[in-house]
């Protein structure tokens, strides 16, 4: 039935296209006019163009709040990476996403985060390892200046600056009191040295005690004090020396050198005394009395004999 009456109106239309004149509104039109013209089907057409655009809005609205999330996470992934903060960076980069699809450049960063934490994760470990051997060789260092061997502990300190090329030794949490402690102990050996005038020993000690700290000024003062020491020890073994050979005048200004840069030094008063005694001016010897030759008194005569 529907069909037959679609017929005969497109029937009537073309019929009435053909009688419409120019200038004239066609006949099927006003029967669209008149169809459409349906308050209920204009209604039915308003609410559908609304739905539909409350479906668009909404939908804008939620591409927009999935955009705006991504962005946030991006933003938030990019200042953790330049922080340092690499595992908060990856998981920042992993929730950048617009549904399934990768914020921009997520993907890439994401990779270069666990690619820096990782290598960060080795650098930790190497670290560990480090402070853990370097702990070692303090505490060994340590028992050996408690037991007076300057030479070990210097080759152990050595051994931990070769592990630990710039910086104290004693910087890292796991060995900053070890380091502190033997610091201490270094500083009251070199001194004791010093005391006693072992020189060498005192510059060794000193010498680890800048090992442990190269900025350390006790340790630089009493380094200058130990090689002062031993150069002024072997000067004055060369002023005994030329003593030895009898040659007093040069024994004299050699240890006058030694007493003028340190007048306590051990041995350089005695030895400036023995060379000025010994370049003193002699006493002339006394002239010997002649000998006086007594003469013999002349026999006397003899007596006569009584009668």
């Amino acid at each position: 039935m529907k069909r037959r009456s679609g017929d005969r109106i497109g029937m009537a239309a073309s019929k009435a296209q053909e009688r419409t004149l120019p200038g004239e509104t066609p006949v099927w039109d006003q029967a669209d006019d008149a169809r459409w013209g349906d308050p209920q089907r204009r209604a039915r057409l308003r609410r559908r163009v609304l739905y539909g655009a409350l479906v668009g809005v909404l939908a804008a609205e939620i591409v927009g709040a999935f955009v705006w999330i991504a962005a946030s996470h991006y933003d938030r992934g990019r200042q953790a990476l330049a922080a340092g903060i690499y595992s908060t960076a990856i998981d920042e980069f992993s929730a950048a996403r617009i549904l399934v699809v990768p914020y921009r450049d997520a993907n890439e960063l994401r990779s270069e985060a666990e690619e820096a934490l990782a290598a960060d994760e080795a650098r930790q470990r190497a670290a560990r390892a480090r402070d853990a051997a370097l702990a070692v060789l303090l505490r060994e260092a340590d028992a050996l200046v408690a037991a007076g061997d300057a030479a070990d502990a210097l080759t152990r300190l050595r051994e931990a600056r070769a592990r630990v090329p710039e910086g104290p030794l004693g910087e890292a949490a796991a060995t900053r009191a070890l380091a502190d402690g033997l610091a201490h102990r270094l500083a009251e050996a070199a001194r004791a040295a010093l005391a006693a005038a072992h020189w060498l020993e005192a510059e060794r000690y000193a010498a680890s005690l800048l090992l442990l700290s190269p900025s350390s000024d006790v340790g630089s003062k009493l380094a200058r004090e130990a090689r002062l020491g031993k150069a002024l020890q072997a000067k004055l073994a060369i002023a005994g020396r030329e003593a030895g050979r009898g040659h007093w005048r040069r024994c004299l200004v050699l240890a006058l050198a030694v007493v003028k840069q340190r007048p306590d030094f051990p041995g350089a008063s005695r030895l400036v005394a023995r060379a000025r005694a010994a370049l003193a001016p002699k006493p002339a010897p006394a002239t010997p009395a002649p000998a006086v030759t007594s003469t013999p008194a002349p026999p006397a005569p003899p007596q006569p004999p009584p009668p």
